[in-house]
């Protein structure tokens, strides 16, 4: 997997989706069907796009009695360490925009060893992470964001 150290360089938002997408797809989709699928959920209106390093978060919000989470799914780029730390500033992000919740999906095992790290990272906070598996194989992320501070100095 190509990987791109945001410490050394930051690339644009685009150019992780791509390089992501392309990487982690394990359907062997069109890349040019896939990317017009990320774009058009971009510009779902309840869309929210944040870019921590070199990782994408790619999240939809909530409505009424569901307004305090987050569904989403990270695009990386990132070194494994840093991966870690961008997740855990895009978690300190939603705590800011008041979310209580954040879930994901993910197939494949290239995330899985990056979600064990995160929910040994968040071990005795009052955040906690819970990761299984759905019925298709795939994995479930679940996240319920505390009031304790989430976030990773650079």
């Amino acid at each position: 997997m190509e990987t791109i150290d945001s410490n050394q360089e930051k690339i644009a938002p685009g150019q992780v989706m791509a390089i992501a997408a392309k990487q982690l797809n394990e359907d062997n989709i069109p890349v040019e069907a896939m990317l017009a699928s990320v774009a058009k959920e971009t510009a779902m209106e309840n869309a929210d796009i944040v870019q921590v390093g070199n990782t994408v978060f790619l999240g939809h919000k909530g409505k009424g009695a569901n307004k305090s989470k987050m569904v989403g799914r990270a695009f990386n780029v990132d070194t494994g360490r840093n991966f870690i730390n961008n997740m855990v500033n895009y978690l300190g992000y939603l705590q800011n925009k008041k979310f209580t919740h954040y879930a994901s999906q993910f197939k494949g095992d290239t995330y899985l060893p990056a979600m064990r790290v995160l929910e040994k990272r968040l071990a005795g906070k009052d955040s906690n992470v819970a990761v299984g598996r759905s019925k298709d194989g795939q994995y479930v992320v679940f996240i319920n964001l505390g009031t304790e501070p989430l976030t990773v100095g650079k």
